[in-house]
């Protein structure tokens, strides 16, 4: 089976969704989940070329984390987490709050579904969890951003119909990552 008619089948299946919730005009919200290097943004953008006008894509703001009042607070993160990954988080949280409310307001009269690469559930229950067990966060950060979390997700912007998680193996999201070649990530291992 080949990944377009993979993609029509949930384009199709979401829409089965759509009218069984008796919501004929509803725009689904989804988010698309996996792995640094599973494949999220190929996943959409193979999306994006096979439902055309259908869908919207809100991709992942990678490049304002790599220039935040001109400087690389992605690549200072990966550098030094112990001293940046509370401010990351913190601008990470932000900036998928405001991907959350353009996707919420977005209706462009043609588009049915709107996806994003990554949501603030993603930020919330696997970055900063994983940052608070390995102890890269102290508890009044890991505070701060928890109660942060909750009251943005208050929002009805931040509700979602529907998530797609992909998994992928830990080696080949590697391989993906050293193959994008992108800087910041060089550090990462398994």
């Amino acid at each position: 089976m080949s990944a377009k008619i993979t993609f029509r089948a949930l384009l199709f299946q979401l829409g089965v969704m759509a009218a069984n919730n008796g919501q004929k005009r509803k725009m689904f919200r989804v988010a698309v989940e996996g792995n640094i290097g599973c494949g999220k943004t190929s996943f959409l953008n193979n999306f994006s070329e096979t439902c055309k006008e259908k869908v919207k894509i809100f991709s992942e703001p990678v490049n304002k984390w790599r220039n935040v009042g001109g400087y690389n607070l992605l690549d200072l993160m990966y550098e030094d987490p112990k001293k940046w990954s509370f401010a990351f988080q913190q601008y990470v949280q932000l900036t998928m709050f405001q991907i959350h409310n353009e996707m919420s307001e977005y209706d462009d009269g043609k588009a049915v579904l709107k996806m994003m690469e990554r949501s603030l559930l993603s930020a919330r229950y696997c970055f900063v969890e994983n940052l608070w067990q390995s102890g890269l966060l102290t508890r009044v950060e890991y505070d701060i951003i928890d109660e942060w979390y909750h009251k943005l997700m208050k929002s009805e912007s931040t509700k979602l119909d529907c998530i797609i998680y992909l998994r992928t193996d830990p080696e080949v999201c590697l391989k993906r990552i050293k193959q994008r070649n992108r800087e910041e990530e060089q550090h990462i291992d398994l």
